[in-house]
């Protein structure tokens, strides 16, 4: 953890709150200013994972419920169901994987983004919805929050 703050000095610290819930996942701070914009923070998280220490590394974002990390993945609806060889077609000129898709439509799917870019599902979600096939995509995120109360589930203690 100390070699990474040494190495960058613009990173001011760890969010020590929001690591517990996935092992091996730190949150670090970035300065205020030290990254002016959105492309300028892929780049720069691009360059943090040259260190040999960093196995990925992304953006991690506000909401009301707590902090959101977007994971590999992009969740994809297309404007009609694609045949297999179009899907394939797709795919292939986004360098994507299929994940998953959904029994409750013919039309969605998460897509895995490939391994070894910052935050590449914000890339790739910005580029498949300004595709013509694609009503909409998003990042899949992973959401780290703070459970306040137990779940109004009756058998939420039998889990």
């Amino acid at each position: 953890r100390q070699a990474l703050l040494r190495d960058h000095p613009e990173l001011v610290g760890f969010v020590d709150e929001y690591s517990d819930p996935l092992p091996g996942v730190e949150v670090v701070r970035i300065a205020p200013g030290a990254v002016p914009d959105i492309p300028s923070l892929l780049g720069y998280l691009d360059d943090l994972l040259r260190d040999s220490y960093l196995e990925s590394a992304g953006p991690v974002f506000l909401s009301g419920q707590g902090r959101m990390i977007a994971a590999d993945e992009v969740a994809v609806v297309f404007r009609s169901a694609p045949t297999p060889s179009e899907l394939d077609a797709f795919l292939a000129a986004f360098d994507l994987t299929v994940g998953r898709g959904f029994e409750w439509s013919d039309r969605a799917f998460v897509l895995r983004c490939p391994p070894g870019s910052a935050a590449p599902s914000l890339v790739a979600a910005s580029a498949l919805a300004r595709d013509p096939l694609v009503e909409f995509a998003h990042p899949n995120f992973i959401r780290f929050g703070q459970v306040t109360s137990a779940p109004n589930d009756t058998h939420y203690a039998e889990q």
